[in-house]
């Protein structure tokens, strides 16, 4: 097994990177997928708003906006949605 599946501690002393999910748990390495207002945007493309129970329920009417590479995100229209990239 992987170190990092087991709890002991990485062989190295580099350490290990290491992002906080919203559930608690830890994630290593990765791109983000939820931007905060502020953030810049990876890529260019198309964001939507996301929000606590869009899984549930949805968001009625999400913003969409166009974003190139390194423009900012706005402030979303609720204060507990994120945006997120669009898939093709």
């Amino acid at each position: 097994m992987f170190p990092f599946m087991t709890g002991a501690p990485p062989a190295n002393n580099m350490g290990s990177i290491q992002i906080k999910r919203r559930n608690g748990g830890a994630a290593f390495m990765g791109e983000w997928t939820e931007f905060d207002a502020g953030h810049s945007a990876p890529n260019d493309g198309w964001y939507m708003e996301v929000g606590d129970n869009d899984h549930i329920m949805g968001i009625n009417d999400p913003r969409k906006i166009y974003l190139r590479k390194g423009e900012k995100f706005p402030e979303p229209s609720n204060h507990r949605r994120k945006w997120k990239r669009v898939k093709k």
